[in-house]
């Protein structure tokens, strides 16, 4: 699927289950493809769950949303990989409950919200938001501005940001912070510290 879009626009994505894979380049719409996968008893229940899940994408002046519609079905398992490619200077917001992030080369805002996702973000250029109740990794590379990180989960990995950092909830697992410009702010229920700006690399573990 493609729409022409502003180069500014807001991109929404709201894919309950599934990956989702974002990258923006120098063009002046949206494409998107993914695959579906569904699960269950039988071909026929298959197909109609097929149906009534189709991947939306809608346009409404400079808001973009995609949708991959997984609550108009009960009793079928659905996941939905999607892949979608923007113009740079978008900002993007995603929602998820179950499924990756992987975010490349936008200039605008980003701001993720899942119950379980792991997150992988790199070349970003306005300020970064992250919410997750469970993942396996953050991992945010060359961030131009400030990063705001809030949940639980395993292992983060920082590097090169440079805007300030705001770490705030239980992370089991390392955390790696490498050259960042300006203050970090950890806080957790077992840790509160502050440092001016991190040039070399900090490690934290359990």
């Amino acid at each position: 699927k493609k729409a022409q879009i502003p180069k500014t626009s807001r991109i929404v994505i709201d894919n309950a289950r599934g990956n989702t894979r974002v990258v923006g380049v120098d063009i002046d719409e949206v494409r998107l493809s993914g695959r579906k996968s569904v699960r269950a008893m039988n071909r026929d229940e298959a197909d109609k769950a097929n149906n009534k899940t189709d991947v939306r994408l809608d346009v409404s002046g400079s808001t973009v949303t995609i949708s991959g519609n997984q609550d108009n079905v009960d009793g079928s398992r659905i996941s939905t990989d999607l892949e979608i490619t923007v113009p740079k200077g978008v900002s993007v917001e995603t929602r998820g409950r179950n499924g990756d992030f992987e975010i490349n080369d936008i200039l605008g805002e980003v701001n993720i919200n899942s119950d379980n996702a792991g997150v992988r973000l790199q070349n970003i250029g306005g300020r970064v938001k992250i919410e997750t109740r469970k993942s396996d990794i953050i991992r945010a590379v060359d961030i131009k501005g400030d990063l705001d990180l809030k949940g639980r989960g395993r292992d983060v990995e920082l590097e090169s940001i440079g805007g300030q950092v705001t770490i705030n909830g239980a992370y089991s697992g390392e955390t790696t912070l490498r050259k960042l410009a300006k203050s970090v702010r950890f806080e957790s229920a077992v840790t509160d510290f502050r440092v001016e700006r991190i040039p070399g690399e900090l490690q934290l573990s359990l």
